[in-house]
């Protein structure tokens, strides 16, 4: 598919912009389920926000603020109270309750068959409760100064409009009970989700009056749909398209930072491995990524500035810590390798492997931007830095069928979920697919997730980021960035966790 060609065809966009109407019309990757409960990734909790409410909501920063709660305090460190607004209200006229946040939390964690749960945001509680109308305290199993954004994404919803409801009739009932900005018109599973404006919303009305997200999984095709005029705006723009877009006048192109890392994930199992091999392809008996030294080659033979100028294009940023400016246990300070093959190949001598090794990398090919292109251009940087890589890209679906856990999710801090051993107890270790185990460094993420002073916790998040970095527990490459665009008469603020969220598109004079 030459898109290029397809960009100088098209040339300038056409049609007349559909603000005059107040009407948006969006190309959208994501095909949504309308039961917020159900299938927990990220284009889904895009969608459901439009729809529906979250006790908490991020700000432009990823930050938790209050949303349908209008405040929130510890009580003591194993409890948290939420105070609901009291004018968040129904088409029927019926008010937001505290036994709606208790039934929905529940529902939240009891969706048959949910490829995806939402229950990763919901483990460390261990009840909630209905105090009176208004007040909803929920008590958790030790001190949790993450549940006010862990529940940033739980959609609430009213129960008696739900109650026994399954999600195969949010598709045919369309919305059911909407507290959040927009109302359900009409749901076309695979092709369209209609929106009107909520008349009723407690908060700031949309400027928009009515939305459609059209469901265009393919980035060609949403691209040729902008230039076309027949959409006002798209998302995940790839990013081999952003000079061309750039350089239309007709065209505004958004971009922003991204709470997106591009990592590899290692196999840390004892014995032999699949696709672990001696320099003659034989199995080897025992697992040479247990050796930090051969860790430590891995990261030297990447070329991290090569995948951000060559393989995205300048639209990401270098990853040089599990962690990013502003996230809690960032460290500053912290210098990543820079691209040097020779060592990496030095140390896979140190280690006893001086003609390097048989290593599989598999990769998702339809899920983030270019992911695909990275993985071919990762495996042709460890072939220089010695290693022997055979690279495998998979659909996501297929992908995580040999994985055991759900996909991680670009809120969830990595120390937690990606690096501290599997504890199914405390959900930690969530997405710690290659079985990594450090007790010590356990000892201090356990810590620091269970310390409510912030500055306090800062700190012990930075001694454990830098000792995962010390010891090579994860490769990180890059950090994405959010692209987006529209028909040059319309701004929008991009939004770090990557959803698209229609009331920050405006037209340009307003």
């Amino acid at each position: 598919m030459k898109i290029a060609s397809l960009l100088v065809a098209v040339g300038l966009l056409t049609g007349v912009t559909s603000a005059q109407s107040q009407e948006l019309v969006v190309g959208s990757q994501g095909d949504p389920s309308l039961d917020p409960h159900y299938m927990y990734i990220g284009t889904n909790v895009a969608f459901w926000r439009h729809i529906y409410g979250s006790l908490t909501m991020h700000d432009d920063k990823g930050s938790p603020v209050p949303d349908l709660a209008e405040s929130y305090r510890l009580v003591d460190d194993h409890t948290w109270e939420f105070k609901l607004r009291p004018d968040v209200k129904l088409e029927d006229g019926s008010m937001l309750s505290a036994d709606d946040v208790v039934y929905s939390l529940d529902r939240a964690k009891s969706i048959p068959g949910n490829p995806s749960p939402y229950t990763v945001r919901l483990e460390s509680i261990t009840d909630v409760k209905a105090v009176d109308p208004t007040t909803v305290r929920i008590t958790t199993d030790k001190a949790n100064p993450y549940l006010p954004g862990n529940l940033v994404d739980i959609a609430i919803l009213p129960r008696k409009a739900t109650e026994g409801k399954a999600t195969g009739d949010f598709t045919s009932q369309a919305g059911i009970g909407e507290y959040g900005r927009y109302r359900v018109s009409s749901f076309a599973p695979g092709d369209r989700v209609v929106l009107d404006r909520n008349e009723d919303y407690w908060g700031e009305k949309p400027y928009w009056k009515r939305v459609t997200f059209r469901v265009m999984p393919n980035d060609a095709s949403r691209v040729a749909a902008l230039l076309a005029g027949d959409v006002d705006l798209v998302d995940f723009v790839p990013p081999t398209d952003v000079k061309k877009l750039r350089e239309n006048p007709n065209v505004a192109v958004h971009d922003g930072p991204s709470t997106r890392m591009m990592v590899l994930l290692l196999n840390y199992r004892d014995g032999q491995i699949a696709g672990l091999t001696d320099a003659g392809g034989k199995p080897l008996d025992k697992n040479p990524l247990k050796d930090v030294r051969v860790r430590k080659a891995l990261s030297k033979a990447m070329d991290r500035q090569a995948l951000v100028d060559r393989i995205m294009d300048g639209t990401a940023d270098v990853a040089t810590q599990i962690a990013m400016p502003g996230m809690e246990g960032y460290d500053p300070d912290l210098k990543i390798d820079n691209a040097d093959p020779q060592g990496a190949k030095a140390l896979l001598a140190e280690a006893g492997y001086p003609n390097g090794f048989g290593i599989n990398i598999a990769c998702s090919n339809n899920r983030y931007p270019n992911d695909a292109r990275i993985c071919q251009a990762v495996g042709q940087m460890l072939a220089r830095g010695g290693f022997q890589p055979k690279v495998e890209t998979l659909p996501m679906s297929v992908l995580m069928t040999s994985l055991v856990g759900s996909a991680p999710d670009k809120r969830d801090f990595a120390m937690p979920t990606m690096v501290h051993s599997v504890d199914k107890a405390s959900g930690r270790g969530a997405y710690n697919f290659g079985g990594y185990s450090n007790p010590e460094l356990d000892g201090v993420i356990d810590k620091a997730v269970g310390t409510l002073d912030s500055t306090a916790r800062n700190d012990l998040m930075r001694t454990a980021v830098d000792r995962a970095t010390e010891e090579v527990v994860v490769l990180p490459l890059l950090f994405q960035r959010v692209l987006t665009a529209s028909k040059s008469d319309l701004t929008y603020t991009t939004d770090p966790t990557e959803e698209t969220l229609t009331w920050r598109a405006k037209p340009k004079a307003q």
